[in-house]
């Protein structure tokens, strides 16, 4: 092990802190063998790239064929998703429905973002709603604000996590940001709609709060509320929640557990290339000096969105990788009070089908929880995650949850099935949807280029086409969703991995059951999605990768 730990060092550069901690490689060259792309993975990540670079054309050219200022009407932002995206049924969609409210809402249950919104039982002190504002939207029930949220028919996404970030500036190149918060009511037709928008935290005379009579003044609301989630879900959701996070628990594995251990067995297949991928997003994709991708396709960009990822990472616990568990914290597992919630639904069957075989696993090789807290590769893990992997600082004294020993086989049970649930369905959930919404822009701007109104009345045509993304903004998005949304022709799936377990048949029967009962998932998915319109298959088990890879 003081081989292993020689060779995955802990990144310690100034520009780490304050962030999940990080392998010491600066580029994919430099990473351990073991974790690096295969030749096969590395080789179908070039020609991704290479497509991508067709769809997009030059760059050179691209840069003097396109005005960096010119703007674009609606039929020009569907030309541009086409070139992008193949999903067809979705993009029909989209062109018809973008603007309507149930459209809105069901992209928060069953979209690219479906983690951000929690049941409202009482309303934020700084968003001052009254029933009068939203008596026509409850009239189908006849019933109160406060009544709806009490029966459990209000929802909210909060955007706090924005308030007092950086917009991105530099000469001509302003971008804009908001920290909104939006109300949501499941009404008698089972749809969850918006019913009042405020685009900042603190309440004002130049900070209305916008209901579904306000017209245009409306639709721009609601475009700030996407341009807000827009962040969240690709800084916060994705690459901190998945990506920074998974990182230094695959550190930790190859530092502090041997080869032969069952715990480095069941995890190294779900940690395996994260590494690589992370590297190689730090080199390209954010970074510190301005000149990443993100710096030129989010309305936050440069420094905003260091102080986004470093504001969100102070409050991270353990805990929020149990997605059964989160879902329950923020009222969201009631399936009457909340339908068409596929995100939860399909999460919860694969939940389970994954803690049902790290159980097994777990009874094989500890036969009670002594024999756990004798472990003391296991605890090793843990004093290296907690040290170097979740750091807290002097200001920022927050217990991660995660434990000097593992207490029980059940506490081990939930910490490593939160792990390899967040590694293969929590990141395949919200990446591999990307491109399906963000590739029509009007339905999902990632940049907003005018500020926003200070009071109602304001917005015309005119002015939302100048607001959208220009066309430069969404082809270069476009161009990196297209690439991170792309499967290897070499993709090893959940439950197809479990070489390093060969020879142990008790085991290998374990891993036979697991993948029956990710068929039997699979199966009631198909079954539910032949009645729905738009199909929901990002937690499809065939469509699930078994590693952070891309």
């Amino acid at each position: 092990m003081k081989q292993r730990r020689e060779t995955y060092k802990w990144y310690k550069g100034n520009d780490g802190h304050g962030l999940p901690g990080q392998i010491e490689a600066r580029h994919h060259a430099e990473l351990p063998v073991e974790v690096r792309f295969t030749l096969p993975k590395a080789n179908d990540l070039s020609a991704d790239t290479d497509e991508a670079a067709k769809k997009l054309g030059v760059v050179g050219v691209f840069e003097s064929i396109f005005d960096p200022l010119g703007l674009v009407d609606m039929e020009s932002y569907k030309t541009i998703a086409e070139r992008f995206s193949s999903n067809q049924d979705i993009l029909s969609h989209l062109y018809e429905n973008w603007k309507d409210d149930a459209e809105f809402g069901r992209q928060f249950l069953a979209g690219t973002h479906p983690s951000k919104i929690k049941r409202c039982t009482q309303l934020p002190l700084n968003f001052p709603v009254t029933n009068k504002m939203v008596s026509k939207s409850l009239n189908d029930r006849r019933i109160s604000l406060k009544y709806a949220m009490k029966s459990g028919h209000m929802y909210i996404a909060n955007y706090d996590s924005l308030d007092g970030i950086d917009a991105y500036e530099k000469h001509n190149d302003v971008r804009y940001i908001t920290a909104p918060i939006c109300l949501f009511y499941v009404n008698q037709s089972d749809k969850m709609v918006p019913i009042a928008i405020q685009l900042h935290q603190q309440p004002g005379p130049k900070n209305p709060i916008y209901s579904p009579s306000d017209g245009l003044d409306w639709l721009q609301a609601k475009l700030w509320v996407r341009c807000a989630d827009s962040q969240c879900h690709l800084l916060l959701s994705h690459l901190l929640h998945t990506h920074l996070i998974l990182e230094p628990i695959g550190v930790a594995v190859m530092r502090e557990l041997p080869y032969e251990h069952p715990i480095f067995k069941l995890l190294f297949p779900h940690t395996r290339f994260t590494m690589a991928i992370n590297v190689e997003g730090r080199r390209t994709l954010i970074r510190n000096d301005g000149n990443g991708i993100t710096d030129k396709c989010l309305s936050v960009g440069g420094k905003g969105q260091f102080e986004l990822l470093r504001g969100q990472f102070k409050h991270f616990t353990i805990e929020q990788l149990n997605f059964k568990r989160m879902l329950k914290t923020n009222g969201l597992t009631d399936v009457k009070a909340l339908p068409g919630y596929f995100f939860r639904d399909d999460g919860l069957l694969v939940w389970d089908a994954i803690e049902e075989m790290v159980s097994d696993v777990i009874n094989i090789f500890y036969l009670k929880d002594d024999d756990l807290r004798n472990d003391t590769y296991l605890t090793s893990w843990l004093t290296s995650l907690r040290t170097d992997g979740f750091p807290t600082s002097s200001d920022n004294k927050i217990d991660r949850g995660i434990p000097t020993k593992f207490k029980s086989k059940k506490n081990l049970e939930q910490f490593l099935t939160g792990i390899i649930y967040t590694s293969t369905c929590g990141h395949a959930s919200i990446n591999f949807s990307q491109l399906d919404y963000y590739a029509f822009a009007p339905n999902y701007p990632a940049i907003l280029r005018c500020p926003p109104p200070e009071k109602k009345g304001t917005t015309t045509e005119e002015s939302i086409l100048k607001l959208l993304p220009r066309e430069m903004d969404i082809r270069i998005l476009n161009l990196t969703l297209y690439i991170l949304s792309q499967y290897s022709p070499n993709e090893i799936f959940i439950g197809q991995q479990h070489e390093l377990f060969n020879g142990e048949e008790d085991v290998l029967e374990v891993m036979k059951r697991f993948q029956k009962n990710l068929a039997k998932v699979s199966k009631t998915i198909h079954a539910r999605n032949e009645s729905l319109p738009i199909k929901y298959e990002y937690l499809l088990p065939e469509q699930i990768p078994n590693s952070i890879a891309i």
